[in-house]
């Protein structure tokens, strides 16, 4: 049996929910001020052979990309049944289904895999630079050249495994809202979960005061910390440029958004601040600080942190705490 290689990075399913007669706009996020390019849900976010890996008998296998499909198939009907008055707050069952998705969304994409794929290139140099021969440095870069794709592709899998599995616990509980806009007015992106505080410093999945997940373009799904009701609550303009903003700071390479809409005229998008990878001196292998510092002497980029705090208004305080109730 053939093995498909046409793998969506973001679920088709999830595209469609912002999509206008199957076609969606996609915006580079290096480049937002270009004219965006209108597709099919059927050619956005795709990449081949993304999720394929050598089985033991070095067969291609599908294993992976079937999984996330049962997965998908799961979140689609309980989304569903979230878009109704009666699917919020949602059954137990639907709840994890959802957080299953949102997990696996978050470590699945092509992120993920860039960030390894530069971990491993900065090993990979190191271990042939200290290499004590000519030859040997060209034939360490011979062997790791072809050990590196397939086994990126399989350490991704495994850390994406166990790190959703870990992180959908952590979303069921959470206080879960939606704020809806009765509008559309609503973005996404190749990486559409952010992770948003009111306050300064770095903020992720474990630490953030909401995270920030648009279903579609009138309404979002917002995780928070607190305990307060689970509702759903009414949004304002300030409320959707705020979860805008993050969702289209953090994507990697694409921002979605229905076409003949522009939720991106409203904001200027900050840029990327790379972390570092460095090598300080033969003692120190490997060491990780944020740092905007680029082209530093025996330095690589790891991956970006594209997010600085913007200014959260009261209101928007209110709304995703769930304070302005339908």
């Amino acid at each position: 049996m053939s093995v498909p290689r046409r793998h969506h990075l973001v679920p088709r399913f999830f595209l469609k929910r912002f999509a206008k007669s199957d076609k969606i706009a996609m915006v580079n996020r290096d480049a937002p001020q270009q004219v965006p390019h209108t597709v099919t849900t059927k050619n956005a976010a795709i990449e081949s052979g993304f999720y394929t890996i050598i089985d033991k008998n070095g067969q291609p296998s599908a294993v992976i990309e079937n999984y996330l499909s049962d997965l998908e198939a799961n979140a689609a009907a309980a989304i569903h049944r979230m878009d109704t008055c009666d699917g919020f707050p949602p059954t137990w069952n639907d709840r994890e289904s959802v957080s299953r998705f949102l997990a696996f969304q978050t470590v699945r994409g092509s992120n993920m895999r860039a960030s390894l794929q530069q971990l491993f290139s900065h090993g990979a140099q190191m271990a042939i630079d200290d290499a004590e021969s000519d030859s040997a440095r060209e034939q360490l870069r011979v062997e790791l050249g072809q050990l590196s794709q397939n086994f990126i592709r399989l350490r991704h899998m495994q850390i994406m495994i166990k790190n959703a599995n870990d992180f959908a616990r952590f979303f069921l509980g959470r206080t879960w809202r939606i704020v809806d806009f009765g509008r559309s007015c609503l973005l996404t992106s190749d990486v559409p979960l952010a992770p948003a505080n009111r306050t300064d410093g770095p903020v992720g999945i474990d630490n953030a005061e909401w995270l920030l997940f648009p279903l579609d373009p009138v309404r979002a799904l917002v995780l928070g910390k607190n305990d307060g009701a689970e509702t759903i609550v009414a949004g304002n303009q300030e409320t959707a440029d705020y979860i805008n903003h993050y969702v289209a700071a953090q994507a990697h390479r694409w921002i979605y958004h229905r076409p003949q809409q522009s939720p991106l005229d409203r904001m200027e998008l900050p840029p990327r601040e790379p972390a570092i990878i460095s090598r300080a001196g033969e003692g120190e292998r490997l060491f990780h600080r944020r740092d905007a510092v680029i082209n530093v002497k025996d330095s690589i980029v790891y991956t970006p942190f594209p997010l600085k705090r913007i200014a959260v208004t009261n209101k928007v305080i209110a709304t995703l705490g769930g304070f302005i109730y339908l």
